[in-house]
């Protein structure tokens, strides 16, 4: 009973880092309050274990790096309330999704067993994937209040909590290597279907590519020439299922690539690292991230409406704008930490996730974002447990 209940509690923080989805009946107050319910439930828990549980006993190897971004926190905050004319408050309600990075330490005072958490990715990754095809399916009718655009042969739905059906395609993809067993094949197809119907080109060219290194380097590969032939045909299946988005990715990559030093990114990196700063120190600090309907809020929207940039479209430059030095030393130490830490063999998905997370970071980075944030937390518990049982093991076979 415990159990399930303790499940339940991160499942349902899980549940408010997304806001619910967006879904529509709720407005726009309404999912910031869902982002503070999730936020106030991680916190009282946390004071709950703190006073009445058992210190934990597991070694938290990211401790330090999720300190750093803390860190970042608290100087953009100051940054911003002295050169952005934006009060505390408001900084800190704008920056709040960082707050959800406590969620790991959460989670060290819980102590799920780690096939639960496993679990849990994979309910969400399903749910994001049905959510996502509902909203498909039902468009032009609107069933969540999230960014959608119309474009490259499909309907581009940018909703939320994306990473953990990327993690499950890692996860069933890791698993058919290792077993060759049909049904972890389908899933992993069927996942990267919602990412083709995305639209999303370097998402789908760096799964591949990540998916390619696991073949082509992994220790437990079965029959990697009948897994080449395999995935090759499943890749033309795709390819002639969706064969219009397909088309539609290409005459845009050639578009872009016409366009040479004058590709949108490229321009919005320019202006956002040079003249968006009103302040030297801001390039340690920060700028901080803007509150609606203050001056700053206003800028962001006037360089939105007026030049098309925006921060997210830059990736990890555009978290370090907003975050500065101590954010980038954060996120880098965790993917360092995580690409070196030694996992067990059915923990090893977990590695290539990671790959894909540094690879992808130039475009997009989710690092400040509350889904993404709430499902790093739960891979980094999985590797602290999986190298704490890898230490026993050893000590074990050398007492």
């Amino acid at each position: 009973m415990y159990r399930t209940f303790n499940n339940f509690l991160i499942s349902f923080v899980i549940l408010c880092s997304t806001s619910f989805y967006n879904i529509i009946f709720l407005s726009s107050t309404g999912h910031k309050m869902v982002d503070l319910a999730g936020l106030a439930l991680v916190i009282v828990l946390l004071i709950i274990h703190g006073v009445y549980g058992d210190p934990s006993k597991i070694k938290r190897h990211f401790t330090v790096f999720i300190g750093l971004i803390f860190l970042s926190l608290l100087t953009s905050v100051l940054t911003a309330a002295y050169t952005r004319e934006q009060t505390f408050v408001q900084s800190l309600f704008a920056e709040r999704a960082l707050f959800y990075y406590l969620f790991y330490l959460l989670l060290h005072q819980m102590r799920p067993k780690t096939s639960d958490i496993e679990k849990i990715i994979i309910v969400f990754g399903i749910l994001h994937g049905l959510l996502f095809l509902a909203q498909f399916f039902a468009y032009p009718k609107i069933l969540f209040d999230t960014f959608i655009l119309i474009g490259r042969g499909t309907i581009r739905i940018y909703l939320a909590g994306s990473d953990y059906l990327a993690i499950c395609f890692f996860m069933s993809a890791l698993a058919f290597l290792r077993t060759n067993r049909p049904r972890y094949l389908v899933f992993m197809l069927l996942s990267f279907s919602v990412f083709i119907l995305l639209g999303g080109r370097q998402t789908m060219a760096l799964m591949l590519f990540v998916i390619l290194l696991a073949i082509l380097f992994g220790r437990k590969v079965r029959s990697r020439v009948g897994i080449f032939i395999i995935g090759g045909a499943g890749v033309v299946l795709l390819f002639f299922l969706f064969q219009p988005i397909f088309q539609g990715m290409l005459e845009e990559t050639t578009r872009n690539r016409s366009q040479g030093a004058d590709y949108i990114r490229f321009r919005a990196a320019r202006y956002f690292l040079t003249d968006f700063y009103s302040t030297k120190v801001a390039y340690i600090t920060g700028n901080g991230v803007a509150f609606s309907n203050t001056p700053y809020g206003n800028l962001i929207e006037k360089i939105k409406i007026a030049n098309a940039y925006y921060l997210g479209d830059i990736g990890i430059i555009g978290s370090y704008v907003l975050f500065g030095v101590f954010f980038l030393a954060g996120v880098f130490g965790i993917l360092f930490k995580g690409l070196t830490s030694k996992l067990s063999g059915n923990k090893l998905y977990i590695k290539y996730v990671f790959i894909g997370f540094t690879l992808s970071i130039i475009t997009a980075s989710g690092f400040e974002k509350a889904d993404f944030i709430c499902a790093l937390c739960c891979l980094l518990y999985v590797i602290d447990i999986d190298q704490s049982a890898h230490k026993d093991q050893i000590a074990l076979h050398n007492p």
